[in-house]
C-alpha cells in the first residue's frame, strides 16, 4: 500500500490521508503497487496491471 485516504462527512467533505483504516470501505482513495516474483527472491514491480487497478 502506497497511500490511503478518506473523505470527511458532508457534501463537501475533504479527503485527508490516514495510516490506518478498521474498513476498506471507509476508505475513498487507495494507491497499491504490485510486485511480481522474478528470480532467487528477488521481486519486480509490474507498473501496467497497477495502473488499470
Amino acid at each position: 500500500v502506497i497511500t490511503m485516504y478518506t473523505k470527511g462527512g458532508g457534501k463537501n467533505g475533504k479527503h485527508a490521508a490516514v495510516t490506518s483504516a478498521d474498513n476498506i470501505s471507509a476508505l475513498s482513495y487507495l494507491a497499491v503497487q504490485l510486485f511480481q516474483h522474478a528470480h532467487h527472491g528477488r521481486f519486480k514491480s509490474i507498473p501496467s496491471i497497477t495502473s488499470s487497478l
